[in-house]
Formats: structure tokens, C-alpha cells, sequence
């Protein structure tokens, strides 16, 4: 598993989509916030570089935020937002 995120981190990084992860398939987006602080678990959300964002369930979403600044704890990448509290924006490239 850890291979597997270790891939995911590397090609979300260089601003390419991730591969497939035990069936989940996540878009590389840019996040923007609607207002001022947005509440998100494991926060704050990044807003300068594509995250991966999963299908969202319900009226939350799930973000993986591939920087190395978070730690070696993958589980410390990963971000639950408030579907209303954020746009995303398809991304193109390693900038938003």
C-alpha cells in the first residue's frame, strides 16, 4: 500500500493524474476556497499546487495533498472539505 501512495504522491507532484488506487480513480484539481477559513480535516486546504480529489460522498469531498511538507504519515495527506466551501478547477500542471 505504501508503493501504491508513494506512486500517487510522485504523479500527483509533477501535475499528472495519479493511477487508479484499489478501484478509486481521483481528477487532479485546484482547490479555491469560497470564503474565508474554510473549514477542512487535516487542513488547511492547499491552494497552490493540484491536488487529487476523490468522488465526493455526499456533501463531502476528499482531497490528497501529495506535498512532502506534510510528513511521511500518508494519512496526514489526506483532507475531508465541505463540498459548498470549495470550486474545484481541473488542473493542468503542477501550478493552480
Amino acid at each position: 500500500m505504501e508503493k501504491a501512495a508513494g506512486r500517487a504522491m510522485d504523479a500527483a507532484g509533477a501535475g499528472h493524474r495519479p493511477p487508479g488506487y484499489f478501484g478509486l480513480q481521483a481528477e487532479l484539481v485546484c482547490v479555491r476556497p469560497l470564503g474565508d477559513g474554510t473549514p477542512v480535516v487535516n487542513g488547511p486546504v492547499p491552494t497552490g499546487h493540484p491536488v487529487p480529489s476523490f468522488k465526493p460522498s455526499g456533501d463531502t469531498l476528499w482531497l490528497w495533498d501529495p506535498s512532502p511538507s506534510r510528513g511521511k504519515d500518508t494519512e496526514r495527506h489526506a483532507l475531508r472539505v465541505r463540498a459548498e466551501d470549495v470550486e474545484l478547477v481541473v488542473a493542468h500542471g503542477r501550478r493552480c
